[in-house]
């Protein structure tokens, strides 16, 4: 199995005792284009599994004054975390540039426009277009959300609900 596979698989948990397995996981974990939303919270979700266990070596090396492993892990703990926000930064900004595919509506929101068309009017240019995109992908350490207002419509404040947490 190369280092390749075994990061990009599933279950590609590195052993973060090792510095070797942590350096080459964030290496190829960095230079990984993630396809969508999903694909990149679920590699951060990892990230996130990699950094619990590096806590707990770090809680051992604090007990028994190992300046040099703590040390260690807050350095592999801070690089995690920029990687993990550089990954947040990409996939947003990709989720904006192919903003057209996401504000297509489907039939069903098609058919509610037509709807509200009736009712009002709108601007040209709109049509078959949403005012806004919401995308959500949560996992048991992580909630991350995008929303665009893509037409400027006005819309007051809502919460933003994940499971048993909200914002």
């Amino acid at each position: 199995m190369t280092a390749q596979t075994k990061y990009t698989n599933t279950n590609p948990l590195p052993d973060p005792s090792k510095e070797t397995d942590i350096t080459t996981f964030m290496t190829l974990w960095k230079d990984c284009k993630d396809k969508d939303l999903k694909e990149a919270i679920e590699r951060c979700q990892i990230a996130e599994e990699v950094l619990r266990q590096m806590q707990n070596i770090s809680g051992e090396a604090m007990s028994m004054y190992d300046k040099k492993t703590e040390a260690w892990c807050s350095e592999y703990a801070k690089v995690l975390r920029e990687i993990e926000f550089k990954k947040y930064d990409e996939i947003t900004a990709k989720f904006m540039e192919y903003m057209d595919q996401h504000t297509k509506m489907t039939e069903e929101e098609k058919k509610a426009e037509e709807a509200q068309k009736k009712k009002q009017a709108t601007k040209p240019g709109d049509a078959g277009k949403k005012k806004y995109v919401e995308k959500f992908e949560s996992k048991p350490d992580l909630n991350f959300g995008i929303f665009a207002n893509v037409v400027g419509a006005v819309r007051s404040v809502i919460p933003v609900e994940f499971g048993k947490n909200s914002a």
